[in-house]
């Protein structure tokens, strides 16, 4: 027999009360305290303290609550043990106090001392020393004071965790249009972002490498503290045009590596490397940049005359930065000995790889057929092979023998996606493969994992997308929808293949694997509802756009999680773009929103919408990390309590 573990996050505890029926704790919150009750429970539990948390047992028939800090956060537990009847729960403030269940599932708390937020639960359980999701949410009773938990069905018998997991969400930007486009993650957790910014009052760090608008749109780059309330670094990047960031990666010195395109003919260049002169209509640049973002180590541009753009940047082992896109260009520098050296319709797609310094390209191909493609994707292995996806229009684009598919599978007027893998030197392709129905099917971003398999999501709008029997949805319900996807080593099966979405527009933007095999995915949905199971949980649209995070089993047969976030006006939008993945899966994810009532959480950088047309967004999501309950079900016979200090309600414990 198992026990059940109901975990939420909440402020700081100053003393407790009890009355009948009712078990009452009063919270320390911006210097007011806010009264919580337990009602119909057991007004005498017995108090002890284990592992540095304050456990109350038999709160409930059967029932324990857990107190415990995390992170400078007070949580508490409800452990419910097997056969234990979780819907006796029911937690209630004061009349004065005021509920609103927020169509992202958080619980908006509003007190006379300002308001308080409870992220929405997060449920699984373990079976078989694997974390298997089931459905929660907060129900808000009738008298809007008061609230529950509401399950799905789960396994009385076995281990259930729920746990609000969302660490922060913060807007980030100033009195103009900001667009995020790329994140990484530091070893110490801090978060790099890039992107591009039109204001002249963005938030940047004395001492950085420029502090003043160059233009009318600079580059952005920026770090971010682990918990998401401080800046590190900030600093414009650009000259006196527009300047688009688009992908960044980051080195084991914290290094950070930017890409994108240019039309400012004094973009600032570094000495020596590769090319220093600006070749017309849009260039490609690449740059490096310390980790505390005071000086460029390198700074190129490369291109053709005419308009290329770049979308994807990876690091082989070595350093060496792999950049992709598009170019219009038949003068696009190539590198002879590399896979095709001659550009093959209007648009081809680049893959350019830069030596460590950035003096020189190690290779440089077109990638391409007789149309248009342009690559958006772009991942390597730990053997510096190199992956792309994007789209395709070509009836001729390069393919591989043995490859999954090698027809282009449309009308001539749609295009399909592709998943590519090119040698570390650039000069032959391992695997090539078309990829969609006969609508429109493009990838927009894919990543491997150990054991060499590739996960691509993206959008389609084919009704014949290639899906597997057993996926987690396999169902075309209308519009665009974003897709998951899994190939073999060799790009020649699917291991699974799913819709991700609803009847109205998704893309897939963003993709990350976790340590655990479970699959994460970012994006942007105009659905109404999301999908199964978590129809009847609250989980629904707001405005125009929201951005949504979910979570697949390694099957890809079962929807673990799916959440969306935004604002409420119906004119705004908000995107989700790249995913990056931490350890103990914690996921960080960018997003751009046009919403001033975007759902922010408490104490990060800001909690406000910064003006203009567009803010940036930046969350951290936990799902298994170390924030779930302790599984020790064996309590002390004995117990001890210390001074609780500082704190001004209860000087003495």
């Amino acid at each position: 027999m198992k026990t059940l573990f109901i975990t939420a996050s909440f402020l700081f505890l100053t003393n407790l009360a009890t009355a009948k029926n009712n078990f009452s704790i009063n919270y320390f919150f911006n210097q007011n305290v806010v009264n919580l009750q337990f009602k119909n429970s057991n007004c005498e539990p017995k108090i002890l303290e284990q592992n540095s948390k304050l456990v109350f047992t038999n709160l409930y028939d059967g029932i324990n609550l857990v107190y415990y800090t995390e992170n400078q956060k007070l949580k508490y537990d409800f452990i419910v043990l097997p056969q234990a009847e979780p819907q006796k729960i029911i937690l209630s403030y004061p009349k004065t106090v005021f509920l609103e269940l927020q169509p992202n599932g958080n619980l908006e708390i509003f007190t006379q001392a300002g308001k308080i937020i409870e992220n929405k639960p997060f449920t699984y359980q373990l079976i078989n020393g694997k974390k298997i999701e089931v459905p929660s949410a907060f129900v808000i009773l009738e008298n809007e004071n008061s609230f529950c938990f509401k399950l799905a069905n789960y396994d009385k018998n076995k281990t259930l965790f729920i746990d609000p997991q969302l660490d922060f969400m913060t807007f980030f930007g100033g009195n103009d249009d900001e667009r995020g486009f790329g994140i990484e993650v530091n070893s110490n957790g801090s978060v790099v972002l890039g992107g591009r910014t039109a204001s002249t009052n963005f938030p940047v760090t004395s001492g950085s490498y420029s502090i003043t608008s160059a233009g009318n749109y600079d580059l952005f780059i920026s770090e971010m503290n682990s918990n998401g309330t401080a800046l590190n670094y900030s600093t414009y990047l650009g000259g006196t045009s527009n300047e688009e960031g688009y992908s960044i990666a980051k080195d084991s010195n914290n290094s950070v590596y930017v890409t994108g395109y240019t039309s400012s003919n004094d973009f600032p260049m570094t000495s020596g490397t590769f090319d220093t002169f600006f070749n017309g209509g849009f260039d490609i640049f690449g740059i490096k940049i310390n980790s505390t973002g005071n000086a460029l180590l390198y700074s190129t541009f490369f291109g053709g005359t005419l308009t290329e753009q770049a979308y994807g940047m990876e690091l082989d082992s070595q350093n060496s930065a792999l950049i992709t896109g598009y170019t219009t260009s038949g003068s696009f520098p190539m590198v002879a000995g590399s896979f095709d050296t001659t550009i093959g319709g209007v648009v081809d797609i680049f893959l350019t790889k830069l030596n460590p310094t950035a003096t020189a390209l190690n290779y440089s191909t077109f990638l391409g057929g007789n149309s248009a493609e342009t690559s958006y994707g772009l991942t390597s292995d730990t053997n510096d092979f190199a992956y792309l996806t994007g789209y395709t229009a070509s009836t001729d684009f390069p393919t591989t023998a043995n490859a999954y598919d090698l027809t282009y599978n449309g009308d001539g007027s749609t295009i399909d996606a592709f998943v590519t893998k090119i040698n570390p030197t650039g000069n032959a392709l391992s695997f090539s493969t078309y990829f969609g129905g006969t609508s429109n099917d493009t990838g927009y971003e894919l990543t491997t994992d150990s054991n060499g398999f590739v996960f691509l999501t993206g959008s389609t709008t084919s009704l014949d997308f290639p899906k597997t029997q057993t996926a987690a949805d396999t169902t075309y319900e209308g519009g665009s929808e974003a897709f998951l996807t899994k190939f073999n080593q060799n790009g020649s099966g699917l291991v699974f293949s799913s819709y991700l979405g609803n009847q109205f527009a998704e893309a897939g933007r963003g993709i990350a694997v976790g340590t655990n095999g479970c699959i994460y995915v970012t994006g942007h949905t105009n659905v109404v509802l999301s999908p199964l199971p978590y129809k009847n949980l609250n989980e629904i649209n707001h405005g125009n756009t929201d951005i949504f995070l979910s979570s697949l089993n390694p099957a890809g047969t079962k929807l673990n999680y799916y959440a969306t976030y935004g604002g409420i006006d119906l004119d705004n939008q908000d995107f989700g773009n790249p995913t990056a993945f931490y350890q103990n899966e914690v996921i960080y994810f960018l997003a751009s929103s046009e919403s001033p009532d975007f759902p922010v959480t408490n104490n990060v950088y800001s909690t406000t919408y910064n003006g203009g047309h567009s803010d940036v967004i930046v969350g951290k999501f936990d799902f298994f990390g170390t924030n779930a309950a302790s599984q020790n079900e064996n309590l002390p016979q004995n117990f001890s309590l210390s001074q609780n200090f500082p704190n001004p309600f209860n000087p003495e414990t």
